[in-house]
């Protein structure tokens, strides 16, 4: 029997051992797999993280309601008058006696308008807690009150020798007959709350319509000041 014996292998030369070699590809291959398995795994978790961790559960009435600010407008109670504006001045000393009475100067004339009550935006406090909206109502004031120009009477005068009625005189008569309305609307404690609860009303219903639009159902809580 006879064995053959054959020369053995030689390996590859160092020199061969290049960079960029076909020994050496296959590593930055596994480094490059290595890297994009690690991006991956951090978008997968900052991913999973804005999915699965609760949003903030306070949010303001800006970013919820943007347009509470107007419907606090156009929920108000107008009523309408009619008033009287009169301006009477005496005369005084010696003049008070005698039939030309100077310096004395008597107006009067009439108007109509309205007063208009309210909330105040800026005094309510919206907040929102999940499903739950907290609202703080103020109560209602006078937020307005507006004369029709078109509604004054003519204006009836009466005064002494040499005394004349001035525009001051009617300015100070117009300005006394508002403020004597907004006082009288201000003591109408049935009418202040008639516009608290309209504007309760209309506030609760805007709420509800923007809680439909997002399939949310919110619980309106009503806080006193």
């Amino acid at each position: 029997m006879s064995t053959e014996i054959r020369p053995a292998e030689r390996g590859p030369r160092r020199a061969d051992r290049r960079p960029g070699s076909p020994e050496q590809k296959p590593r930055r291959k596994g480094r490059r797999e290595t890297v994009y398995c690690i991006v991956c795994a951090v978008l997968i978790a900052a991913l999973a993280a804005y999915i699965f961790i609760p949003a903030r559960t306070t949010e303001t009435a800006g970013e919820s309601f943007s347009q509470l600010r107007t419907i606090c407008e156009l929920a108000t109670v107008k009523c309408y008058f009619h008033n009287v504006a009169q301006y009477e001045q005496k005369p005084e000393g010696l003049f008070s006696y005698g039939i030309f009475q100077y310096g004395h100067k008597k107006l009067w004339f009439e108007y109509s308008g309205t007063v208009k009550l309210g909330v105040e935006f800026s005094e309510l406090h919206p907040v929102v807690e999940g499903n739950t909206v907290r609202i703080n109502l103020p109560q209602a004031k006078v937020l307005s009150i507006d004369s029709e120009p078109d509604s004054f009477s003519d204006t009836l005068v009466e005064s002494g020798v040499l005394t004349a009625i001035t525009g001051e005189d009617r300015t100070e008569a117009f300005s006394a007959a508002q403020q004597n309305m907004r006082e009288s609307a201000e003591n109408n404690k049935s009418l202040l709350m008639r516009a608290r609860e309209h504007a309760k009303t209309i506030i609760e219903d805007y709420i509800r319509k923007v809680g439909e639009k997002r399939n949310i159902r919110y619980t309106i809580v009503w806080t006193e000041d």
